[in-house]
C-alpha cells in the first residue's frame, strides 16, 4: 500500500526521486493520469506526482501543491516535497501549499543538499561543486534564475511562514539538545545544513527523535532517509528488491534447497517445460512472462523435475533458451530485480553472456563453492550475481546465499544507496 507521496515541480524531478526510492527498496511510480487505481496504490509504496509548476506564478504553484497533497496524500503518509537541487522555482510557495494541506503542527524540514551531485549546504549557503549558488549556472537559468545563495533567504522571500536554521554544528554534536530544539521550535519551516550523506542521515535521526510530524523538502536523499526510519520503526517491511532465480539443475540437492526456500520465504515458482522450451521456445517464453507480474521476494525459473533423455546438443540448447527467458524476465521487471541467482554451469555461462557485462566482480564465497559477485559494466552494471553448482550445499544453502545478498543491499540502504 502507498506510504509515501512525492510532489515534484516537474516530471523529471518526480521520475528521479521515484527512481531513487525504487533503488533503495521502496517500489515507486510516477502518476500520469489524475485517477490512481487501487492496484497501483497496493503495488507501489511511493507515489510521485508532478505539478509542472517550476515556472508558474507563485499562487498557482502553491494551490497546485496543496491540491496534490489533499488529493493523493493523508497525514499517515510520509509527505515529500521534491525541490530542484539548485532551488530553482517556487520553493517557498510550494512549501506553503504543502503545509496548507497538512494538519496543524506539521513542520517542513528543508535539506537542500545532494552530496552525490555536488550540492551541499554549509552555513546556510548552498554550494554547487564548491561554487556559491548565486554564482553557479542556476543564476543564469532562462526561466527561473536563482539570485541568492542562502537557502533560508530564498525561502523567506517566497513563503509567508517562519523559518529556523540549523547549522552543521547543531546536527553533528548534541543530538538530544537539537532534537529538543526541533520539538520546541515555533517555526513551521526548519532549514538544515548538510555536507555529506552522513549529515543527511543525522538530520533524519534528529527529526525522528523529536517526535514532530515532519514533511520532507529536498532533492531526494533526505526523503529516502526519513522513509527508512519511518518504516523500520513502524514495523512495515521495507523491500530491498526481488531476486531472480534461474535454475537449470535437476539434482535432488537443488530440489531440496528450492523446497526449503519456498517454505521459508515468499517465492513464485515457475516450472519450465523442457520439451516446450526446445520445440516451441517463443510460446514457452511468453507463458512465463505472463506469470512474471509484480514480483514477490523471489521469482524462480526451474526446469521440470521429470528427467528427459536429451543428447548433449539438446541439453546445451535448453540451457541457452532458459537463460534467454531469464534475461527476458529481468528486462521486464528491471525496476524490481536486484539479484540473479544462477545454478547449473551452462545456464550461468549463457545468462552472463547475454547480460554482456565487462566482467564479474568476485566479492565473496558465501558458502563452500557458492559465489557472490556483481556485474561490472554494461546495461546491468552493479547487478548482484550468485552462482552455485547444482550438487553443492545443504538444505538451507540457497536461503543463506540469498539472505547474504539481501543484507548487502540493506547495508547500502542505510548508507543511502544500493551497493
Amino acid at each position: 500500500m502507498s506510504k509515501v507521496l512525492v510532489v515534484a515541480d516537474d516530471m523529471t524531478g518526480a521520475n528521479d526521486t521515484g527512481a531513487l526510492f525504487s533503488k533503495n527498496g521502496f517500489p515507486a511510480a510516477t502518476v500520469i493520469r489524475p485517477e490512481i487505481s487501487r492496484r497501483l496504490r497496493e503495488e507501489k509504496m511511493v507515489l510521485c506526482i508532478s505539478t509542472d509548476t517550476r515556472a508558474a506564478e507563485p499562487e498557482h504553484a502553491r494551490e497546485a501543491v496543496r491540491k496534490a497533497v489533499e488529493r493523493y496524500g493523508d497525514s499517515g503518509m510520509l509527505i515529500c516535497k521534491r525541490i530542484d537541487s539548485t532551488l530553482r522555482g517556487n520553493v517557498g510557495s510550494e512549501i506553503d501549499g504543502m503545509l496548507d494541506a497538512l494538519p496543524e503542527g506539521w513542520r517542513a524540514a528543508v535539506v537542500p543538499s545532494c552530496p552525490g551531485a555536488g550540492r551541499i549546504c554549509v552555513g546556510g549557503h548552498v554550494l554547487v561543486h564548491g561554487v556559491a549558488l548565486a554564482r553557479s549556472g542556476a543564476a543564469s537559468d532562462r526561466k527561473t534564475p536563482v539570485c541568492f545563495s542562502k537557502a533560508e533567504d530564498i525561502i523567506r522571500r517566497q513563503s509567508r511562514r517562519s523559518c529556523e536554521f540549523f547549522c552543521l554544528q547543531d546536527i553533528q554534536e548534541d543530538r538530544e539538545r537539537t532534537a529538543e530544539r526541533i520539538r520546541r521550535s515555533g517555526a513551521e519551516i526548519l532549514v538544515f545544513d548538510a555536507a555529506t550523506q552522513e549529515d543527511i542521515q543525522r538530520i533524519a535521526d534528529l527529526c525522528q527523535m523529536s517526535g514532530v510530524p515532519v514533511a520532507c523538502v529536498d532533492p531526494g536523499d533526505f526523503s529516502v532517509a526519513m522513509a527508512h526510519r519511518k518504516f523500520s520503526d513502524s514495523g512495515i517491511r521495507m523491500r530491498t528488491g526481488s531476486s531472480l532465480l534461474v535454475i537449470g539443475s535437476i539434482s535432488e540437492v537443488t530440489r531440496r534447497q528450492v523446497a526449503y526456500l519456498q517454505k521459508k520465504r515468499q517465492m513464485k515458482l515457475c516450472t519450465v517445460k523442457i520439451r516446450e522450451l526446445l520445440d516451441h521456445s517463443e510460446g514457452e517464453k511468453n507463458r512465463i512472462l505472463r506469470e512474471a507480474g509484480p514480483l514477490p521476494e523471489f521469482f524462480c525459473l526451474i526446469t521440470e523435475p521429470v528427467p528427459l533423455k536429451l543428447n548433449c546438443r539438446e541439453a546445451e540448447e535448453a540451457a541457452r533458451r532458459l537463460a534467454e527467458i531469464g534475461l527476458a524476465v529481468l528486462e521486464l521487471r528491471r525496476t524490481e530485480i536486484r539479484c540473479a541467482y544462477l545454478s547449473g554451469g551452462d545456464v550461468a555461462k549463457y545468462f552472463l553472456e547475454l547480460l554482456e557485462p565487462e566482467a564479474l566482480d568476485l566479492i565473496d564465497e558465501v558458502a563452500p563453492l557458492a559465489v557472490y559477485g556483481k556485474a561490472v559494466g554494461g546495461m546491468w552494471d552493479g547487478l548482484q550475481i550468485l552462482t552455485k553448482g547444482g550438487m553443492i550445499g545443504e538444505e538451507d544453502t540457497l536461503d543463506r546465499m540469498l539472505r547474504y545478498a539481501e543484507q548487502k543491499r540493506s547495508e547500502g540502504i542505510i548508507k543511502g544507496r544500493i551497493p
